[in-house]
C-alpha cells in the first residue's frame, strides 16, 4: 500500500509538472506551424502498450540510474517506476490541459492584453486560473492511470515485497502484488489477493469521491458569493432609489445637489425649499389676478366670433 501511494504521487507531481508546462508552451508560447504536429506525437503516446513502456524503462531508464544515479548500484525502485509512470500520463495531462485552455474565450486574453499585463502574466493569471476545472479533470484520469498501471511497473520496480525505505529499493505495488500471485497462489493466499483488488478498488473509489466532493464545494463556494453580490446590489439599488424618491418628493433634482457632498453629508439646511405655484407664477412676472383677467379677455373674444359667425349665416 505505502508503495503504490509513493509511486503514484511521485510520478503525478511529476507528469502534472511537465505536462501542465507543455500545454502552456503549446496555447501560447509555440509556433502555429509545430503545434498539431507536436500534439498529434503526444496522443501517439497514448496508444504505445504498457509493455513497450516497461521495456523501455528496463533497457534505458534501470541501467542509466544504476550506472549514474543510485548510491547503492540499484537501478530497479520507485524512482525508476516513478519516471516510467510519469511518461505514460504525459499525454493525458497534455491533451486535456490544453483542450481546457483553448475552451476559455479569447476575449479573457485580449482584455488582460488591453489592461497592461504581459503575454505571460494574462496566460498564468487569467487563462490557466479559468481553465483550472479541465486541468483538474486531466490531474483525476492521471492520477486513476497511475495507480491501476500494472506491466510498465512491475517490469521496472523490482517486486520484492518490503516496506520502502528508499527510491532506489525493490519494492511491490498494489497492482504488482496482484499479477504477480494470480498464477502462482492457490488457496488462503488467492483470498489475500482478492483483499488486495478490494484495498485498490477501495483507494480509486476515495478519489473520485474526493474530487468530486472537492469540485461540488467549490461550485456552492462560487454560488454563494454570487448570491452575496446579488443581494448587496439589491440593496445599493434600495438605497438609491429611497434617496431619488426623497428627491422628488422635496422637488429637489440630482443636478441641485452639491457635487462634493454625499448622501450622508447632507443636511435639511442644505436641501432647497419648494416652491409653490403662485410664487413660481410671481417669479415669471405673471399673478393670479393678472391671469383671471386674460382668460376673460379671450372668452369675450371667443363670443364675440360666434356672434358675429352666426350673423353671417343668418344673412
Amino acid at each position: 500500500i505505502v508503495a503504490s501511494l509513493y509511486v503514484t504521487a511521485l510520478s503525478v507531481l511529476v507528469g502534472v509538472g511537465v505536462g501542465l508546462m507543455t500545454a502552456i508552451c503549446l496555447y501560447k508560447f509555440c509556433p502555429k506551424k509545430i503545434v498539431a504536429p507536436i500534439r498529434q506525437l503526444i496522443n501517439l503516446l497514448a496508444g504505445i502498450p504498457s509493455v513497450i513502456y516497461g521495456l523501455f524503462g528496463v533497457t534505458v531508464i534501470v541501467p542509466y540510474l544504476r550506472d549514474y544515479v543510485s548510491p547503492n548500484g540499484m537501478g530497479y525502485g520507485i524512482l525508476a517506476s516513478t519516471v516510467v509512470l510519469a511518461i505514460m500520463v504525459l499525454p493525458t495531462i497534455v491533451s486535456v490541459s490544453l483542450d481546457a485552455m483553448i475552451a476559455v474565450p479569447e476575449s479573457y486574453f485580449e482584455g488582460a492584453l488591453a489592461l497592461g499585463a504581459t503575454k505571460e502574466r494574462a496566460t498564468f493569471k487569467i487563462m490557466l486560473p479559468a481553465a483550472k476545472s479541465g486541468i483538474l479533470a486531466g490531474v483525476v484520469l492521471a492520477i486513476g492511470r497511475a495507480i491501476g498501471e500494472t506491466m510498465a511497473v512491475i517490469m521496472v520496480i523490482g517486486g520484492s515485497p518490503e516496506m520502502p525505505e528508499s527510491l532506489f529499493q525493490s519494492v511491490r505495488t498494489l497492482t504488482a502484488n496482484i499479477a504477480m500471485g494470480a498464477t502462482e497462489m492457490s488457496g488462503d493466499p488467492v483470498t489475500a489477493l482478492v483483499a488486495t483488488g478490494v484495498v485498490l478498488f477501495t483507494f480509486t473509489l476515495l478519489l473520485n469521491a474526493s474530487f468530486s466532493f472537492l469540485k461540488r464545494d467549490k461550485l456552492a463556494a462560487a454560488e454563494r458569493k454570487e448570491k452575496r453580490k446579488a443581494e448587496k446590489l439589491k440593496r445599493l439599488a434600495a438605497a438609491a432609489g429611497s434617496v431619488s424618491a426623497d428627491s422628488v418628493a422635496t422637488g429637489t433634482a440630482a443636478a441641485d445637489l452639491p457635487v462634493s457632498d454625499t448622501v450622508t453629508d447632507l443636511t435639511a439646511a442644505d436641501l432647497p425649499v419648494p416652491e409653490t405655484a403662485a410664487e413660481k407664477l410671481s417669479a415669471l412676472g405673471d399673478s393670479p389676478s393678472e391671469r383671471d383677467a386674460d382668460q376673460e379677455e379671450r372668452a369675450k373674444e371667443i363670443g364675440t366670433k360666434e356672434e358675429n359667425e352666426g350673423e353671417k349665416r343668418d344673412e
